[in-house]
């Protein structure tokens, strides 16, 4: 999609020159500054935030402070405290001194400039280890950044890249005042650790390479870095040279995306995923002076929805991978459904309370950010609207987001296969949420670490299909990998009654003994009744199976059914056929957050086992709503 504009003759007539290019006012533009809305310019102008700024430590990172996230294995510590932090404060201060204008701010901005120059390395220390592809190999790790080594750039490089970037952009003329070299050293440790590496490898792993998956790194990175260097870049033929390679390995990323614009790193993701991407064709859109403009086509107004899709209902979204059911989003989608012409995407966006909240201008997506700066106010006079979420089918990423007619009950599918990025094994999951509350559910992500991300991913309870609504059998839970997937057998979808239904032999290893393994979704939209039917024959005869649902509320389980007693009132029932019996387990929430998500310390298992031995087993499981009298 970006690779047929990337060719140097073509891409020189419309790529606005590097004095032509500027996406925000500067500095210097005080009115425009003066005219951003108030709540936002409150936000910076105030002495408790000042104080925060002024005092605040730029010391040095020691070495074994960097080694120290190495050491444990744990986000946070040494290396957070110290570089993270200083990050945000950097960023703090010049969003300060650009509304404030009176250079109070200067020297501690030229203080933490110079600190962050002097960093050896702007990666962080896990991913460090991308460098030689060492991350998943597990040997000759690296605790400390090789001095000599500039031959990665991961997501904490490129966010402190466009900091300084933002730095260098709206105050490089005031800085030059004190000294012309702080604008210099922002100028070679950009060129050292971001552009030459950049133009001169192609075995970056989020570019593909290694066998690593695309995922948000790509849109996540290129996001960061496209502005920063068409700001920094002061030869016309590097600058175009480098927009050229921007093109073509973005171009990697949307040719991974599904067309259908769904996410399989789930809606957590979607903020640095489809919405880092649809930030990448607004950088280009802006860099060309609208010449090449992406936001207009299908494939952008696909992403932009998907999270629109995933909102099961209220701030409840199907959390499929590394996801947490609650998140509140508001300004961003406004935003992206004006940029993409989706009337359904401002539907959803205009009925959440929050999208006149002023969002949170962090440095993880500063172009967004900034864009949110200066057009906040244009959505104060938009009036509140009712979202009626529509029933999608999303062929390529196979999800499948449903709601009754009356909208009490939401439904929402995934199949796909066990390699996608943040994966779990959970091919033929599903949630069923009712009165806005989750009834059935996938609990949520693990703690990362660097376990998360390791050949021990799959010990982690919450990564397995055992903590899925799915089945295990002969003692076998579905398995990772590419091979691992489903077929898709069948789909309908009309007013009344939506069908689904899968094969999921392949999910399992050879070992498991499965000659057929179907399972089909039939949900009556008229009352929100789900019906779950997994066909299974074996090889061998057997007991040692059982189809399980998982919920984080009180259960009671006898014969051939159990009830769920939601927090609202609700009662859900689940009851199978004859031949088979339900009974629960608990599992115990070893991580506090999600202890904290569901305010339980444990979530149940619903298990639907066979009374008797068979090579062919049918488990039919009706799942219905009813209000307690």
């Amino acid at each position: 999609m970006t690779t047929e504009y990337s060719n140097i003759k073509d891409l020189k007539k419309v790529l606005l020159s590097r004095k032509e290019y500027l996406p925000f006012p500067k500095y210097e533009d005080r009115e425009s500054w003066a005219k951003v809305n108030p709540e936002l310019r409150a936000r910076y102008l105030n002495d408790e935030l000042k104080k925060k700024i002024l005092e605040y430590d730029s010391s040095a990172l020691t070495a074994t402070g960097y080694m120290d996230l190495y050491r444990t294995g744990r986000r946070g510590g040494k290396w957070y405290d110290t570089v993270m932090s200083r990050r945000d404060i950097l960023w703090q201060a010049l969003l300060a001194e650009c509304f404030e204008g009176k250079s109070e701010y200067i020297d501690k901005i030229i203080d933490l400039v110079w600190a962050v120059c002097e960093e050896t390395s702007w990666v962080i220390p896990p991913h460090n280890n991308h460098m030689h592809n060492h991350m998943l190999s597990g040997v000759n790790k690296n605790a400390l950044p090789d001095i000599l080594d500039y031959n990665f750039i991961d997501l904490y490089s490129g966010i402190t890249a466009t900091i300084l970037g933002w730095v260098y952009y709206f105050l490089k003329d005031r800085l030059d005042k004190e000294t012309v070299l702080v604008s210099k050293r922002i100028e070679i440790e950009i060129t050292k650790k971001i552009i030459i590496p950049f133009m001169t490898h192609d075995d970056m792993t989020w570019f593909g390479f290694y066998g690593h998956k695309i995922n948000n790194w790509n849109p996540w990175i290129m996001s960061s870095i496209i502005p920063v260097c068409l700001i920094v870049i002061k030869d016309e033929d590097l600058r175009l040279e480098f927009m050229s390679r921007a093109l073509e390995k973005f171009d990697i990323y949307v040719n991974n995306c599904a067309p259908d614009g769904g996410s399989d790193e789930g809606p957590g993701y979607w903020n640095v995923g489809g919405g880092a991407c649809l930030d990448v064709f607004e950088i280009i859109n802006d860099a060309t002076s609208g010449k090449i403009n992406l936001l207009k086509t299908d494939f952008a107004r696909n992403v932009s929805e998907y999270i629109a899709h995933a909102n099961m209902t209220g701030n409840l979204y199907a959390n499929f991978g590394d996801n947490g059911m609650h998140y509140s989003v508001g300004y961003y989608a406004y935003r992206y459904a004006k940029l993409c012409n989706s009337d359904y995407l401002m539907s959803y966006a205009l009925s959440k309370p929050n999208v006149k909240v002023c969002p949170n201008l962090d440095t993880n997506t500063t172009y967004r950010h900034l864009k949110c700066l200066f057009e906040y106010g244009d959505v104060l006079s938009e009036k509140q609207t009712e979202f009626v979420h529509k029933d999608v089918w999303l062929p390529d990423t196979e999800h499948l987001y449903v709601n009754s007619s009356d909208g009490e009950v939401a439904l929402a599918a995934k199949f796909g296969y066990n390699n996608e990025s943040h994966n779990h094994n959970d091919i033929g999951t599903f949630i069923y949420c009712v009165d806005g509350e989750a009834a059935l559910c996938d609990p949520g992500s693990p703690v990362y670490s660097d376990k998360t991300f390791s050949p021990q991913r799959y010990e982690i309870w919450v990564c397995t299909s055992a903590a899925h609504c799915c089945a295990e059998i002969n003692g076998f839970d579905q398995h990772n990998g590419d091979e691992f997937k489903s077929k898709i057998l069948q789909q309908s979808m009309d007013d009344k009654c939506v069908m689904l239904k899968a094969e999921l032999k392949k999910a399992y290893e050879e070992e498991a003994g499965i000659a057929h393994y179907t399972r089909e979704f039939v949900f009556d939209k008229l009352n929100g009744e789900l019906s779950v039917t997994d066909d299974i024959e074996l090889y061998e005869a057997s007991d040692n199976l059982s189809v399980h649902y998982i919920t984080a509320r009180d259960v009671f389980a006898g014969n051939d059914k159990a009830v769920i007693s939601l927090l609202n009132g609700k009662k859900v029932e689940l009851s199978c056929n004859d031949g088979y019996y339900a009974l629960t387990d608990e599992h115990y929430f070893e991580e506090g957050h999600l202890r904290d998500a569901w305010k339980s310390d444990y979530c149940k298992r619903i298990l639907f086992k066979p009374k008797a031995k068979s090579k062919h087993h049918t488990i039919k499981v009706k799942i219905k709503y009813y209000c307690e009298d």
